[in-house]
């Protein structure tokens, strides 16, 4: 499917599989399923990124949300270098146990994952990833796998890229943008039908569902 957002194309191609929560026409979420989500990202103090945004989002949607954060920033990287610190590997790996020990992974039904900061914390994230799935098995981990973006290139080093390398192809979904899609496929996505190849490529590496945003193109304000 090819979804025109603003004027973004937004591609979605993915396996089918039963699913516990559906959607209306118009995008509302049918039913009132209440989902308990791991939401493993930034935070800033300026701007609308990471946990800042996830958070509240979910939220509203009546939704459980647990945020752990990556890094404590000022503002995400499209300000210039950070300012702030950034989560140890291991301080991550303990609020997971701790979270672990309180029950609370195994009421988890989605991990949502996206800035990692650093090779060394995404490791961290795929043990968590792994902890909550043998708590409950039908868990999804939904990856935004932050990398860089057109114009900008590459804005994380290169040993998160080849963190995305290795295990971006292990997330039920993935939501890279037109940037990351390429640099993870190799293929260059200059409109839908590239883009789709992508997709395609993604999913066969392991995603069940990708959704591939920034392509450029698409009528103002449809969707």
């Amino acid at each position: 499917m090819v979804f025109y957002c603003r004027s973004q194309y937004i591609v979605a191609i993915g396996q089918s599989r039963p699913c516990r929560f559906t959607f209306a026409a118009g995008g509302n979420l049918q039913g009132s399923v209440i989902l308990g989500i791991l939401s493993i990202q930034s935070h800033v103090a300026y701007g609308h990124v990471g946990n800042v945004a996830a958070t509240f989002a979910l939220q509203r949607l009546g939704h459980e949300v647990w945020p752990v954060h990556t890094v404590n920033f000022a503002t995400h990287t499209g300000y210039g270098p950070p300012t702030g610190t950034a989560t140890t590997p291991e301080t991550l790996r303990a609020i997971v146990a701790r979270l672990d020990g309180e029950g609370v992974l195994a009421r988890c039904d989605a991990v949502l994952t996206g800035y990692v900061g650093s090779a060394e914390i995404g490791e961290a994230i795929v043990e968590a990833v792994a902890r909550v799935r043998a708590r409950n098995p039908a868990a999804v981990w939904c990856c935004d796998p932050v990398m860089g973006d057109i114009g900008r290139g590459l804005f994380v080093d290169a040993a998160v890229a080849a963190f995305f390398d290795r295990h971006a192809g292990e997330a039920d979904i993935l939501l890279p943008n037109r940037f990351e899609a390429e640099r993870l496929t190799g293929i260059d996505v200059a409109g839908a039908a590239e883009a789709k190849a992508a997709i395609r490529a993604l999913c066969a590496r392991g995603n069940r569902l990708a959704v591939l945003t920034g392509l450029p193109g698409g009528a103002p304000g449809a969707i």
